[in-house]
């Protein structure tokens, strides 16, 4: 750098007061983002839960009435203090997943699979809001929350 340069650096300030608000915006318009993602979230509580495997809902059950349905011979259900334990096993017999329905939490969460050797299906957080949902991706299940609110994504 030449002298002038130097000299001319050292008189000037390093920001001036349009960087300085340009930086100010930039900071209010990330927080603002981060501020809309995070609370716009729809925390409402389930109200039904769907089973869907090969794009077809096996298994419905809704919370408020206490009503299941079963559109497969692949799906098992069978009663537990907490709920209902529903087993759904692959077309082929070789893979299942069980899955906890809990009535008094409104939660479901798989308990069991074979599914492949890190199981992230099991790893998963139980389905406790509107927008949760789990995927076995080597089983083709979909574990999704219905309500009102929130609609099933049209799969086809």
């Amino acid at each position: 750098m030449s002298r002038k340069t130097i000299e001319n650096i050292k008189t000037n300030k390093p920001f001036m007061w349009w960087d300085i608000l340009v930086y100010v915006l930039l900071a209010l318009l990330v927080v603002g983002l981060f501020w809309g993602i995070v609370w716009s979230k729809d925390n409402d509580k389930i109200t039904a839960v769907e089973i869907v495997q090969n794009d077809i809902v096996i298994l419905t059950y809704d919370f408020a009435t206490d009503e299941m349905k079963t559109y497969s011979s692949f799906v098992k259900v069978d009663t537990t203090s907490h709920g209902y334990m529903v087993t759904v096993t692959n077309q082929d017999g070789k893979g299942f997943n069980k899955m906890a329905i809990n009535i008094y939490e409104k939660s479901v969460d798989v308990v069991d699979a074979n599914c492949s050797r890190s199981k992230e299906c099991m790893h998963t957080r139980p389905i406790t809001h509107n927008t949760d949902s789990i995927i076995c991706m080597p089983h083709s299940l979909i574990i999704r929350a219905v309500s009102d609110t929130i609609k099933p994504p049209i799969s086809g």
